[in-house]
Formats: structure tokens, C-alpha cells, sequence
């Protein structure tokens, strides 16, 4: 019986076998599948993972002269043919499976599992703070820098970008606060997002319309670290900025986050993340996108008020941008070097936490943000209601009994059905921005609220 090229290309294959497993094993170091005919591949000598089709890797793997077992064996073509295809048949059928592949922010390039989920880092991001660093003249820097935050704020702005960079420098995902800072048009807001930041993170990615819920899909915040904000991103809807403190909680203090990409399952990842937000205080409504200033999220955000000065360099045209771009990043190097080297945070501002930071507000930021929130309502409700007709008596009672006395009036039933929190709470935050007036207190076991007249505090000041 006469020998078919099929019959012939499988006797050949038998032995050659272990030739043949050699060559797959070394290919199946740099091949991963993700999804039905997603591949990526690694050459030996790059730093990075493509991506291809499962005919384009193999069009790429062949003119790399895949399978080398088969190049010096004198073959028909049909056999050669029946080989090739069973060759890479086999390696694809074997290549490890994985649920996310992509950049990770703050991860190195390779696979690796996260709670028992496989995961391709295809690239990694490199900037100057993963470099080895040495002393240098930053003085222009710093000169921006102390002018656009003055005495009272920079160690809040140096000891945040020294927990960034070191975080960054470990690769390892660390809790780091939601920095803000709010000033006015022409002050340096972008510059320092666009330009600082981003040579220290590897660029931005803005979460608004994932926040927002215009897509489900979340999967480009994985990439960067930096997830950046600007005013024209914000909301001043009090549902929208509950909703932005929410996502501040989860991004700032959450081990895991949710990954959903396009036709692809939700996982959850864990990369380094560096919130940031700029917006502009004039008019003072561009303040209210900031969310509330809750109990249980002032420690996760630093909120920071900039001044006005000219740039050392003009900014007039695109060639002027970009020689003060370069003038900048040219000495972010010595900056970082100081950070870790030179630098030691006042004893004041740090605490034993995993921020390792106070929280904080400006005070004139923390003034408007209360001036416009539903809080500043209630109290006045109250003052009209409850200190009707010059009353100067304080009143004592549960949230629910003054909740009760409110809903009297129509309109300010109508107000608080509209509110979504738990009307105590609104209470508790009226108690830490006026606290001569707004106090708890214990009778019996039960919460009571002590609130006294609007004249407490004027007499106060």
C-alpha cells in the first residue's frame, strides 16, 4: 500500500517529536491568547507584547522561519504543507489563556495571576522616576511650584508627590489620595497635571465618562496610573458629586477594581492609581463639582487652592510651549531625586496610616463648598422654621423629630424629599462645619441633637 503525503507527514512527525516540543516550548514562553483569535506575541529581544490575529502571528512567526525543525528535512510540498498546519495548529491550541491583556499601570511586562485570575502585562510604563537619579538644579521648578501654593499648602504638594513617586518606584499599588486644586484661569493647573504629572505617571486618562455612566466600559483606566479631572469634567449636581465621592472612596482606598472591557468579562485588577483634579474658583460654581466634604471621605482627598503668577518662560505659541515643556521636564529628574532623598514632611501633616497623609481642604474651598451643599440649606430651613419669629431658645431632639417639624413647611418637604442621604447625616456635617450651634449628645441611651439659635454663632464671632 502506497505511502499518502498525510500518512508520510505524520511518520515524519512521530520522529521528530521531540525536536518538534522543543521548538514549542521555547514559542510558548512569548505566546498568550486572550479572547477567541487575539494573540500576543514576544520577541526574545523586545520589551513588550503585540497583539495579532492567529493567521498574522503565524504569517509573522513563519517569515521568522517557524518551524525550524522542518528546514532541514527534504519534504514535498504537501507534506511540508500538512506539517506547517499541523505545527501551528498544535502551538495555537496550547498557548495559555488569559482574562486581560494590556498595560497595568505601575506593572512590568510579563504574566502573572491576581487572586487566581491570569493576566499579559504587554507593556510596561517607564518614566524618570524609575531611573537612577542624581542631585540637580530644580530651582525654577520650585520657584513655580512654592508660588502656586505658598508656605501654608507646598509640604502638602511635596509630601503627595513623594508618596507618588515612590509608589511608582516600587510598582507596587499603594493607596494615594485624590489631589484637587482649584485657582484661577492661567495659574499653572494644566501645566502641572499635563506636564509634571504626566512625565512622573506616563500620561492621563480621564474616568468622566465612566463616572458619569455613559459607558460601562472602564478597561483604558487600567493603562496609566494617572487618572486625571479638569472642571469641564464635573458635575454640580449633588447626586453627580455624591456619586464622584463614591468613586474617590473606591479608587482611593479599595485593594481591587473592577476591569470591564468591550466583549470581554468583567475581572478585578489591582494597579497603582493617582487621582488628580483641577478646576477654577471663579465663578465660585466651578467649586461645586468637588464632591461633599463627608466624614467618611475627607481623609481620602487633599483639596488645594493655587495663586496667579506669570511662568518664568513665555507660553505665547506652540514653539514657546514647547521649549517651557522641556525646560520643565529637563529638571523633574532632580526634583524627584530631592523627594526621596532630601526631603522630610513636617511631623504635623503625616500619620501613621495607609496614606500616610492628613487630609485636607483650604479653608476659603471648604467655606464655598458648605455655602452651596444641601447642608447650608437645611440650616437655613431651620433658622426659619425651628427660630421662627426671633426665638432664642436652643432646641433639643432627635433627627427625626426635626425632621418631622421641617416637613411642615411645603417647601422644605419638598427639598428634602429630593435629597438622597439620610437626613442625620446632613445634621452631622452641619455639626462639623458649625459646632458652636450643632451638637449630639446622649439622654438615656438615646442620640439627641442640641441646636441653638443663630445668634450662637454670631456671639462666636
Amino acid at each position: 500500500m502506497s505511502s499518502t503525503p498525510l500518512m508520510a507527514a505524520k511518520s515524519i512527525s512521530r520522529r521528530f517529536e521531540k525536536t518538534r516540543r522543543q521548538e514549542w516550548n521555547y514559542l510558548l514562553e512569548w505566546i498568550y491568547r486572550f479572547g477567541p483569535n487575539e494573540y500576543y506575541y514576544r520577541d526574545p529581544d523586545s520589551t513588550q507584547f503585540e497583539r495579532f490575529s492567529k493567521s498574522g502571528l503565524r504569517e509573522k512567526l513563519q517569515a521568522d522561519g517557524c518551524p525550524e525543525y522542518l528546514s532541514e528535512l527534504k519534504l514535498g510540498d504537501q507534506e511540508r504543507h500538512i506539517m506547517t498546519d499541523q505545527f501551528f495548529g498544535e502551538l495555537f491550541s496550547e498557548a495559555k489563556t488569559v482574562a486581560y491583556a494590556g498595560p497595568l499601570a505601575g506593572y512590568d511586562v510579563g504574566f502573572r495571576e491576581y487572586n487566581g485570575t491570569k493576566i499579559l502585562v504587554t507593556q510596561a510604563i517607564w518614566t524618570c522616576v524609575h531611573d537612577d537619579l542624581e542631585e540637580g538644579d530644580w530651582s525654577g521648578l520650585r520657584g513655580i511650584l512654592e508660588r502656586m501654593w505658598g508656605p501654608d499648602q507646598i509640604d502638602y504638594v511635596y509630601s503627595w508627590l513623594q508618596r507618588v513617586i515612590r509608589v511608582m518606584r516600587s510598582r507596587i499599588p499603594s493607596p494615594i489620595q485624590f489631589f484637587a486644586f482649584g485657582g484661577p484661569p492661567d495659574s499653572g493647573k494644566t501645566w502641572f497635571q499635563e506636564v509634571v504629572l504626566d512625565w512622573f505617571l506616563g500620561g492621563h486618562e480621564c474616568p468622566s465618562q465612566f463616572m458619569d455612566g455613559d459607558t460601562p466600559f472602564n478597561s483604558k483606566l487600567f493603562r496609566v496610573p494617572h487618572l486625571m479631572l479638569s472642571d469641564q469634567d464635573g458635575s454640580p449636581s449633588i447626586q453627580k458629586r455624591r456619586k464622584f465621592g463614591g468613586y474617590i472612596k473606591r479608587i482611593t482606598s479599595n485593594k481591587g477594581l473592577e476591569c470591564h472591557g468591550k466583549f470581554a468579562d468583567a475581572i478585578t485588577l489591582d494597579p497603582i492609581r493617582v487621582p488628580t483634579c483641577s478646576f477654577n474658583t471663579s465663578p465660585a460654581e466651578r467649586i461645586k463639582i468637588l464632591p461633599p466634604l463627608d466624614d467618611d471621605i475627607q481623609d481620602k482627598m487633599i483639596i488645594t487652592k493655587v495663586h496667579y503668577g506669570k511662568m518664568p518662560l513665555p507660553t505665547a505659541t506652540a514653539e514657546q510651549e514647547l521649549a517651557f515643556r522641556q525646560w520643565t521636564q529637563a529638571q523633574l529628574p532632580a526634583l524627584a531625586w530631592w523627594l526621596l532623598n532630601g526631603y522630610v514632611p513636617p511631623a504635623d501633616i503625616i500619620l501613621d496610616s495607609r496614606f500616610g497623609i492628613k487630609g485636607y481642604c483650604h479653608p476659603e474651598i471648604e467655606e464655598h463648598l458648605f455655602e452651596m451643599s444641601p447642608e447650608r440649606k437645611v440650616r437655613d430651613f431651620i433658622d426659619d422654621i425651628v427660630f421662627a419669629d426671633g426665638r432664642d431658645q436652643g432646641w433639643k431632639g432627635t433627627a427625626s423629630d426635626l425632621e418631622k417639624l421641617l416637613n411642615k413647611d411645603d417647601e422644605a418637604r419638598a427639598f428634602l424629599r429630593r435629597q438622597s442621604g439620610r437626613f442625620s447625616d446632613i445634621l452631622v456635617s452641619l455639626e462639623r462645619a458649625a459646632p458652636e450651634r450643632f451638637k449630639r449628645k446622649k439622654n438615656n441611651g438615646q442620640r439627641l441633637w442640641v441646636i441653638e439659635p443663630p445668634s450662637a454663632s454670631a456671639n462666636r464671632d
